[in-house]
Protein backbone atom coordinates (compact mmCIF):
# COMPACT_ATOMS: atom_id res chain seq x y z
CA UNK A 1 0.00 0.00 0.00
CA UNK A 2 1.46 3.45 -0.91
CA UNK A 3 3.04 5.45 1.92
CA UNK A 4 0.97 8.56 1.20
CA UNK A 5 -2.25 6.55 1.57
CA UNK A 6 -1.05 4.98 4.82
CA UNK A 7 -0.37 8.40 6.29
CA UNK A 8 -4.00 9.33 5.82
CA UNK A 9 -5.57 6.03 6.80
CA UNK A 10 -3.51 5.37 9.93
CA UNK A 11 -5.56 8.02 11.74
CA UNK A 12 -8.89 6.70 10.49
CA UNK A 13 -10.41 6.88 13.96
CA UNK A 14 -10.68 10.64 13.40
CA UNK A 15 -12.47 10.12 10.10
CA UNK A 16 -15.78 9.19 11.69
CA UNK A 17 -15.61 12.20 14.00
CA UNK A 18 -14.97 14.54 11.07
CA UNK A 19 -17.85 13.12 9.05
CA UNK A 20 -20.17 13.58 11.99
CA UNK A 21 -19.02 17.20 12.26
CA UNK A 22 -19.72 17.79 8.57
CA UNK A 23 -23.08 16.04 8.76
CA UNK A 24 -24.35 18.13 11.67
CA UNK A 25 -22.53 21.39 10.90
CA UNK A 26 -25.68 23.19 9.76
CA UNK A 27 -27.59 22.05 12.84
CA UNK A 28 -24.79 23.33 15.06
CA UNK A 29 -24.74 26.60 13.14
CA UNK A 30 -28.47 27.07 13.63
CA UNK A 31 -28.22 26.53 17.40
CA UNK A 32 -25.13 28.75 17.64
CA UNK A 33 -26.84 31.52 15.73
CA UNK A 34 -29.78 31.53 18.12
CA UNK A 35 -27.42 31.74 21.10
CA UNK A 36 -25.21 34.43 19.57
CA UNK A 37 -27.98 36.72 18.50
CA UNK A 38 -29.80 36.23 21.75
CA UNK A 39 -26.90 37.74 23.65
CA UNK A 40 -25.37 41.09 22.78
CA UNK A 41 -22.13 40.14 24.55
CA UNK A 42 -21.43 37.03 22.48
CA UNK A 43 -22.46 38.58 19.15
CA UNK A 44 -19.01 40.17 18.84
CA UNK A 45 -17.00 37.02 19.46
CA UNK A 46 -16.47 35.86 15.87
CA UNK A 47 -15.57 37.40 12.56
CA UNK A 48 -18.66 35.91 10.95
CA UNK A 49 -21.10 37.41 13.44
CA UNK A 50 -19.38 40.80 13.14
CA UNK A 51 -19.57 40.64 9.35
CA UNK A 52 -23.24 39.65 9.49
CA UNK A 53 -24.07 42.83 11.36
CA UNK A 54 -22.92 45.23 8.64
CA UNK A 55 -25.70 43.93 6.35
CA UNK A 56 -24.16 44.01 2.88
CA UNK A 57 -25.81 42.57 -0.22
CA UNK A 58 -25.20 38.94 -1.26
CA UNK A 59 -22.77 38.19 1.53
CA UNK A 60 -20.82 34.99 0.93
CA UNK A 61 -18.06 32.93 2.50
CA UNK A 62 -15.27 30.68 1.29
CA UNK A 63 -12.47 28.72 2.94
CA UNK A 64 -9.05 28.09 1.46
CA UNK A 65 -6.41 25.74 2.83
CA UNK A 66 -2.99 25.66 1.18
CA UNK A 67 0.29 24.04 2.18
CA UNK A 68 3.38 22.13 1.12
CA UNK A 69 2.86 18.34 1.17
CA UNK A 70 6.08 16.57 0.12
CA UNK A 71 8.74 15.96 -2.52
CA UNK A 72 7.63 12.36 -3.05
CA UNK A 73 7.12 11.40 -6.70
CA UNK A 74 3.55 10.29 -7.45
CA UNK A 75 2.26 8.70 -10.63
CA UNK A 76 -0.90 10.05 -12.23
CA UNK A 77 -2.86 7.16 -10.76
CA UNK A 78 -1.38 7.79 -7.34
CA UNK A 79 -2.31 11.47 -7.53
CA UNK A 80 -5.91 10.59 -8.34
CA UNK A 81 -6.00 8.20 -5.41
CA UNK A 82 -4.53 10.91 -3.18
CA UNK A 83 -7.21 13.51 -3.93
CA UNK A 84 -9.90 10.83 -3.62
CA UNK A 85 -8.54 9.92 -0.17
CA UNK A 86 -8.66 13.57 0.87
CA UNK A 87 -12.20 13.83 -0.44
CA UNK A 88 -13.15 10.71 1.51
CA UNK A 89 -11.66 12.29 4.63
CA UNK A 90 -13.99 15.25 4.08
CA UNK A 91 -17.01 13.01 3.54
CA UNK A 92 -17.15 13.47 -0.24
CA UNK A 93 -18.24 10.64 -2.53
CA UNK A 94 -18.81 10.25 -6.28
CA UNK A 95 -16.57 13.16 -7.23
CA UNK A 96 -15.30 14.30 -10.62
CA UNK A 97 -11.52 13.99 -11.10
CA UNK A 98 -9.54 16.04 -13.62
CA UNK A 99 -5.91 16.59 -14.61
CA UNK A 100 -4.29 19.66 -16.09
CA UNK A 101 -0.80 20.75 -17.03
CA UNK A 102 0.67 24.15 -17.78
CA UNK A 103 4.42 24.20 -18.31
CA UNK A 104 6.14 22.61 -15.32
CA UNK A 105 2.98 22.78 -13.18
CA UNK A 106 0.69 19.73 -13.13
CA UNK A 107 -2.64 19.67 -11.29
CA UNK A 108 -4.79 16.73 -10.30
CA UNK A 109 -8.11 17.92 -8.93
CA UNK A 110 -11.39 16.78 -7.49
CA UNK A 111 -14.64 18.74 -7.69
CA UNK A 112 -17.78 18.15 -5.66
CA UNK A 113 -20.76 20.49 -5.85
CA UNK A 114 -23.14 19.94 -2.96
CA UNK A 115 -26.31 21.40 -1.52
CA UNK A 116 -24.54 23.47 1.13
CA UNK A 117 -21.00 23.82 -0.24
CA UNK A 118 -18.91 23.43 -3.39
CA UNK A 119 -15.53 21.82 -2.76
CA UNK A 120 -12.41 21.56 -4.90
CA UNK A 121 -9.28 19.65 -3.90
CA UNK A 122 -6.07 20.13 -5.88
CA UNK A 123 -2.75 18.36 -5.70
CA UNK A 124 -0.40 20.77 -7.43
CA UNK A 125 2.93 19.40 -8.62
CA UNK A 126 5.80 21.68 -9.54
CA UNK A 127 8.47 19.84 -11.46
CA UNK A 128 12.07 20.98 -11.35
CA UNK A 129 14.74 19.60 -13.65
CA UNK A 130 17.84 18.90 -11.59
CA UNK A 131 19.90 17.34 -14.38
CA UNK A 132 19.41 15.73 -17.77
CA UNK A 133 17.86 12.58 -16.31
CA UNK A 134 16.69 13.79 -12.90
CA UNK A 135 13.33 15.45 -12.33
CA UNK A 136 12.31 16.60 -8.84
CA UNK A 137 8.67 16.96 -7.82
CA UNK A 138 7.27 19.33 -5.20
CA UNK A 139 3.71 18.57 -4.09
CA UNK A 140 1.28 21.17 -2.71
CA UNK A 141 -2.25 20.66 -1.44
CA UNK A 142 -4.97 23.25 -2.08
CA UNK A 143 -8.52 22.87 -0.78
CA UNK A 144 -11.22 25.47 -1.45
CA UNK A 145 -14.75 25.34 -0.09
CA UNK A 146 -17.34 27.80 -1.38
CA UNK A 147 -20.13 28.16 1.18
CA UNK A 148 -22.18 30.75 -0.69
CA UNK A 149 -24.47 32.61 1.69
CA UNK A 150 -23.95 30.08 4.49
CA UNK A 151 -21.53 32.34 6.37
CA UNK A 152 -22.18 30.80 9.76
CA UNK A 153 -20.65 27.47 8.70
CA UNK A 154 -17.29 29.05 7.85
CA UNK A 155 -15.70 28.59 11.27
CA UNK A 156 -16.80 24.94 11.48
CA UNK A 157 -15.30 24.10 8.09
CA UNK A 158 -12.15 26.00 8.99
CA UNK A 159 -11.70 23.76 12.05
CA UNK A 160 -12.19 20.64 9.94
CA UNK A 161 -9.48 21.68 7.47
CA UNK A 162 -7.09 22.64 10.27
CA UNK A 163 -7.52 19.19 11.80
CA UNK A 164 -6.90 17.56 8.42
CA UNK A 165 -3.68 19.53 7.84
CA UNK A 166 -2.50 18.73 11.37
CA UNK A 167 -3.07 14.99 10.85
CA UNK A 168 -1.19 15.06 7.54
CA UNK A 169 1.57 17.17 9.14
CA UNK A 170 1.13 19.86 6.52
CA UNK A 171 2.43 23.28 7.52
CA UNK A 172 -0.08 25.51 5.75
CA UNK A 173 -2.61 28.28 6.08
CA UNK A 174 -6.40 27.99 6.39
CA UNK A 175 -8.10 31.25 5.44
CA UNK A 176 -11.70 32.41 5.88
CA UNK A 177 -12.81 34.87 3.20
CA UNK A 178 -16.04 36.88 3.47
CA UNK A 179 -17.45 39.19 0.79
CA UNK A 180 -20.44 41.43 0.17
CA UNK A 181 -21.29 44.62 -1.66
CA UNK A 182 -23.19 47.89 -1.58
CA UNK A 183 -24.82 49.41 -4.64
CA UNK A 184 -23.03 52.39 -6.12
CA UNK A 185 -19.68 53.94 -5.25
CA UNK A 186 -19.15 54.10 -1.50
CA UNK A 187 -17.19 57.17 -0.47
CA UNK A 188 -14.25 57.07 1.92
CA UNK A 189 -16.42 58.03 4.87
CA UNK A 190 -18.78 55.08 4.35
CA UNK A 191 -15.95 52.60 3.75
CA UNK A 192 -14.19 53.82 6.86
CA UNK A 193 -17.39 53.60 8.91
CA UNK A 194 -17.98 49.97 7.91
CA UNK A 195 -14.31 49.11 8.49
CA UNK A 196 -14.18 50.79 11.88
CA UNK A 197 -17.37 49.01 12.91
CA UNK A 198 -15.78 45.64 12.13
CA UNK A 199 -12.56 46.62 13.90
CA UNK A 200 -14.51 47.64 17.00
CA UNK A 201 -16.68 44.52 17.05
CA UNK A 202 -13.60 42.31 16.78
CA UNK A 203 -11.75 44.28 19.50
CA UNK A 204 -8.94 44.61 16.99
CA UNK A 205 -6.00 46.99 16.80
CA UNK A 206 -4.96 48.44 13.44
CA UNK A 207 -1.44 47.40 12.41
CA UNK A 208 -1.23 49.05 8.97
CA UNK A 209 -3.67 50.77 6.64
CA UNK A 210 -4.15 52.66 3.41
CA UNK A 211 -7.46 54.50 3.08
CA UNK A 212 -7.61 56.19 -0.31
CA UNK A 213 -9.99 56.06 -3.27
CA UNK A 214 -7.45 54.04 -5.25
CA UNK A 215 -6.47 51.62 -2.49
CA UNK A 216 -8.52 50.92 0.61
CA UNK A 217 -7.13 48.16 2.81
CA UNK A 218 -6.65 47.73 6.55
CA UNK A 219 -4.57 45.15 8.43
CA UNK A 220 -5.31 44.52 12.09
CA UNK A 221 -4.77 42.09 14.95
CA UNK A 222 -7.31 40.68 17.41
CA UNK A 223 -7.09 38.15 20.23
CA UNK A 224 -10.45 36.76 19.09
CA UNK A 225 -8.74 34.95 16.20
CA UNK A 226 -6.18 32.26 17.02
CA UNK A 227 -4.21 32.32 13.76
CA UNK A 228 -1.93 35.12 12.66
CA UNK A 229 0.94 35.93 10.35
CA UNK A 230 3.87 38.22 11.06
CA UNK A 231 4.81 41.11 8.81
CA UNK A 232 7.86 43.15 9.83
CA UNK A 233 7.61 41.53 13.25
CA UNK A 234 3.96 42.56 13.75
CA UNK A 235 1.05 40.14 14.14
CA UNK A 236 -1.79 40.36 11.58
CA UNK A 237 -4.94 38.22 11.52
CA UNK A 238 -7.66 40.50 10.19
CA UNK A 239 -7.70 42.09 6.74
CA UNK A 240 -10.43 44.40 5.44
CA UNK A 241 -10.53 45.84 1.94
CA UNK A 242 -12.99 47.71 -0.28
CA UNK A 243 -13.04 47.97 -4.06
CA UNK A 244 -15.37 49.78 -6.47
CA UNK A 245 -16.26 47.94 -9.68
CA UNK A 246 -17.37 50.46 -12.26
CA UNK A 247 -18.69 47.71 -14.57
CA UNK A 248 -21.55 46.80 -12.25
CA UNK A 249 -21.52 50.02 -10.18
CA UNK A 250 -20.98 48.26 -6.87
CA UNK A 251 -18.56 48.67 -3.97
CA UNK A 252 -17.30 45.28 -2.79
CA UNK A 253 -16.07 44.66 0.73
CA UNK A 254 -13.64 41.84 1.49
CA UNK A 255 -12.90 40.61 5.00
CA UNK A 256 -10.57 37.73 5.81
CA UNK A 257 -8.53 36.09 8.51
CA UNK A 258 -5.59 36.08 8.58
CA UNK A 259 -5.30 37.97 5.25
CA UNK A 260 -7.28 38.24 2.01
CA UNK A 261 -6.13 35.66 -0.54
CA UNK A 262 -8.83 36.09 -3.20
CA UNK A 263 -8.62 38.25 -6.31
CA UNK A 264 -10.35 41.63 -6.28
Amino acid sequence: MPVYSDEIRKKSWNRTIRKVILAVVLWVVAITRIIMYGSSGSAKETLVSAFNQIQLNEMSASIEAFGYYSDVYLSEKAKETFVKDIGYELGLNYCDIYTDREGDIATTGLIKNGKYADTEIKLITREEKISENVLESHQYLLITIDLGSNLDAAVDYQKVLKELFAEMEIDGDVTVNLTGYQEGRADLALKSMITDQLIEQMDASIVAQNRTEELFTVYAYTDKVDDFIKVSGKKINLNISAYYDENDDRTYFYVATPIINTDY
